[in-house]
């Protein structure tokens, strides 16, 4: 099947997004080629515990890491399988987020194709290049998207347990036992994906009895190495990290929110289809607000921002504008995810995402050392799949897309370009 059999049924506007993001994934390749021979960024943190497993292996030595990367063993796991080919230098170790990030689009795919029955599902898995923080993620050897990925395919598994429970009942239970064992390997990469376990109880909304059987099958599953690490840690974060994991943090939480909204807003506008009067409601609040009170001060791609408005006022006039805008897509973004959770009340399905995002989303809350776009990055996928309920094809969807996809390049460049040593 070539490409042009692949794209002739594509109207204009889906064509022009596929070209898009392809060119995107194929500037991304090169940016990650021509990127620093030198570890940058968290990657010197990271990758030490491949170091790790070479020489200790698969031992309780290995799982209690070295205190300097909170996330579990699934990401040297993964490094170390690819050491042979990777010798674990930069660039060639950032190769491999790039082949997990196509397995994460092929996942998405069949997802999207086969529980969701789009007729195009290449058109919105690619949609995910244009989401700036995904270059981040994947142009480092960072840790979130083997997480991802996997977390991806567990919900994709489930999904087809719960729809063959009722035919095939063995199928069904292997198929979500397979699902729980991804999910608890998800954990094992980010700890922000166990909250998807206590969530789980809304597939069963609108199903039949028989739909328990699966998910408790799934949710005994995911808990078997999780609950093995975390023994071994004696929490949910390696000993040298739980100093990074005590108290909460409001600001951070609700930053979450806000860039959540923001991806949703690239990905499909109609989400945010409220009552005028409660969108200007809260965006006039919000610039108030934050000019009062300074509720969200950020500064995302300082380095790149700097260089395009170089005079220091309105450079904080625009980072002015920019954190009040957030905060209002935080806001916004909880507002109508109540009020479609609403209008979708017997979508077991479309339930379960929304709260999915939300809730991991809301992990940020307990990161109280400082906030990273990279926490509210693992919720990528599940927004990919729940905007396929609002999402449009034409060319405004296009231009955000290219907008997303010029952002990511730029913040990913400015890793690069940044002296870390």
């Amino acid at each position: 099947m070539n490409m042009l059999k692949i794209t002739k049924d594509f109207n204009p506007a889906q064509l022009a997004s596929v070209l898009v993001n392809f060119i995107g994934f194929v500037v991304l390749l090169t940016c990650v080629l021509l990127s620093p021979h030198a570890l940058v960024y968290d990657e010197v943190y990271h990758l030490p515990l491949v170091d790790l497993l070479n020489q200790y292996g698969l031992s309780y030595r290995f799982l209690r890491g070295t205190g300097q990367s909170a996330p579990g063993p699934l990401y040297p796991i993964i490094h170390y399988i690819f050491q042979p080919l990777t010798n674990l230098q930069a660039p060639a170790v950032r190769l491999v987020n790039i082949l997990l990030l196509l397995l994460l689009i092929l996942v998405l795919s069949l997802t999207l194709q086969k529980i969701f029955k789009i007729p195009q599902p290449l058109v919105s898995s690619l949609t995910i290049m244009g989401l700036p923080m995904i270059w981040v993620i994947t142009g480092m050897a960072l840790t979130e998207i083997p997480g991802m990925l996997l977390a991806t395919l567990a919900i994709f598994l489930i999904f087809i347990a719960l729809e063959k429970i009722a035919d095939n009942r063995q199928m069904s239970l292997g198929i979500a036992a397979l699902s729980g064992l991804c999910l608890g390997i998800a954990i094992l990469g980010r700890q922000t994906f166990l909250v998807l376990v206590f969530i789980l109880p809304i597939l069963t909304i609108s199903s039949s009895k028989k739909s328990w059987q699966p998910l408790i099958l799934c949710w005994l599953t995911s808990g078997i190495l999780p609950a093995i690490v975390f023994s071994v840690w004696g929490g949910l974060v390696p000993p040298g990290q739980s100093s990074l994991s005590s108290g909460y943090s409001l600001v951070n939480g609700f930053l979450s929110f806000a860039y959540t909204g923001l991806l949703l807003f690239i990905l499909a506008p109609k989400w945010f289809s409220l009552n005028k009067v409660i969108i200007i409601s809260v965006l006039v609040s919000s610039f108030l607000g934050n000019a009062i009170f300074k509720i969200l001060s950020i500064r995302p791609a300082y380095q790149v921002f700097q260089k395009i408005i170089p005079d220091p006022t309105w450079l904080s006039f625009f980072f002015y504008l920019a954190s009040s805008c957030l905060l209002a897509f935080g806001i916004l973004f909880l507002i109508a995810s109540l009020n479609n959770c609403r209008d979708h009340y017997k979508d077991s399905k479309f339930l379960f995402l929304n709260v999915a995002v939300i809730v991991v989303a809301a992990t940020a809350f307990k990161i109280t050392h400082y906030y990273s776009t990279r926490y509210t990055a693992t919720a990528i996928p599940f927004l990919i799949l729940l905007a396929q309920y609002y999402t449009k094809d034409n060319y405004f969807k296009v231009a955000r897309l290219l907008l997303g996809n010029v952002v990511g390049c730029l913040m990913l460049v400015s890793y690069f370009l940044r002296p870390w040593n």
